[in-house]
């Protein structure tokens, strides 16, 4: 059986050549920097460091499997959905006919605020 590994990228730019939808980056990250863009097929996980946190936005044109009992809430007057698994606050969201996870801990607030600044 043939493992696939993700590529890793210097840039969302170079990543982008690499996939078949436009890569959404938020304007604004709570603090949290780029540290890592990586490509496994069709899909991309943009990883951003503060301090110790993680925050990571996984990105696909396929509907992730979203986990049952999580909140609706809205984003940019779309339905999305928003839960807290075990300590991390976790975003579901649909974009321009991408799929969007966003997880990290952090606040609600600040989850829903980096979900809107997509783009």
């Amino acid at each position: 059986m043939q493992i696939t590994l993700p590529e890793y990228y210097d840039s969302v730019e170079e990543a982008q050549k690499h996939v078949n939808f436009t890569i959404l980056v938020p304007s604004y990250t709570a603090g949290y920097e780029l540290e890592s863009v990586s490509v496994l097929k069709n899909n991309v996980t943009l990883s951003y460091l503060k301090d110790d946190n993680f925050l990571v936005i996984r990105e696909s044109t396929e509907k992730p499997k979203i986990p049952e009992n999580l909140e609706e809430v809205e984003v940019g007057g779309e339905k999305a959905y928003y839960g807290e698994i075990y300590g991390y606050s976790v975003l579901y969201l649909e974009k321009n006919g991408v799929w969007v996870e966003i997880s990290g801990k952090i606040s609600k607030e600040e989850i829903l605020q980096i979900a809107e600044s997509l783009g």
